[in-house]
């Protein structure tokens, strides 16, 4: 008798596990379709073209949100190439630019015996354009170390006021400014990174101002946020053209006839440090006047 029952306890449950095998498996199956389809578009997916998204028509709704993010990844992964794309091609015309005038100089002196006083005019036109070439590669590299985030920031206390009469003065231009700056502001940030921000603002002032000698330079301190603002009268520049000054390589038609050999890397980099050490830039015109804002907080001591 035992073994009868045994046995056909035995029997009831594989009839069990098989009928529960022919009902779980369909509807497994089933369930896990969505699941299949989700892997088979993201394996479709090639970094050389991100223009596909992934289809949320037959998804479960619990996993849309998980799509949704997928598909705004895919959508910085996109963003990202293109920027790539664009910053080599720049990479490769501004370089072009300056070796192409060094190349035509060289030869044009190159083409008949010339005076000691025109080698010498060449020498000085070819440093030059070598020293221009190489501020372009330290700011590209300079670029390269913020996408990494490779640059270490180290704050320490500044005498603010101190340091912009310092970088006036490496241009020669101390004098000549107009400066309305407000007394005792000592602050706590990253040296070199401001350092870099004032010299490539009053650079771009000097650069394009119309008249150097009303170049103004103002500094402001309240509630803990310190100002710094650079203003020199200035070409119009357009609307549209004014929100793209801090993009990378961006610049206005007007400012390439004036200087074909700028990169068009100075106000970027400085938005960038900017935001590296927690301020922000802002750039405006108004009445012909250019004016770039430096604002961030920090400790007064």
């Amino acid at each position: 008798m035992i073994n009868l029952a045994t046995r056909q306890v035995f029997l009831v449950s594989s009839l069990a596990v098989v009928a529960a095998t022919l009902l779980i498996w369909p509807l497994t199956t089933m369930m896990i379709h969505p699941l299949n389809q989700l892997s088979a578009q993201i394996n479709q997916l090639h970094p050389r073209d991100l223009q596909q998204r992934i289809d949320i028509t037959d998804c479960p709704s619990e996993l849309i949100p998980v799509v949704h993010r997928l598909n705004e990844f895919i959508v910085q992964l996109e963003e990202a190439f293109d920027r790539e794309r664009t910053t080599t091609a720049n990479i490769s015309h501004e370089l072009r630019t300056p070796l192409a005038g060094l190349m035509a100089t060289l030869e044009v002196a190159a083409s008949r015996p010339r005076s000691t006083a025109e080698y010498q005019t060449t020498i000085s036109q070819s440093t030059e354009i070598l020293n221009q070439l190489q501020s372009l590669i330290e700011r590209i590299l300079l670029l390269s170390r913020l996408d990494a985030y490779k640059l270490v920031i180290n704050p320490e206390l500044i005498d603010l006021n101190k340091l912009l009469h310092e970088i006036a003065s490496g241009y020669q231009v101390d004098s000549s400014i107009k400066w309305q700056l407000a007394t005792g502001i000592m602050i706590n940030t990253d040296k070199p990174s401001l350092t870099l921000i004032i010299r490539n603002l009053l650079a771009n002032a000097i650069t394009y101002s119309t008249a150097p000698d009303a170049i103004a330079i103002r500094t402001h301190l309240q509630s803990g946020e310190v100002t710094i603002e650079l203003t020199n009268p200035s070409a119009v520049i357009a609307p549209s053209d004014l929100s793209q000054l801090k993009q990378r390589f961006f610049q206005s038609d007007a400012n390439r006839i004036r200087n074909g050999q700028n990169g068009g890397l100075g106000l970027t980099f400085c938005d960038e440090l900017a935001n590296l050490i927690h301020g922000k830039l802002s750039l405006s015109q108004s009445h012909g006047i250019f004016r770039a804002v430096v604002a961030f907080h920090s400790h007064n001591s």
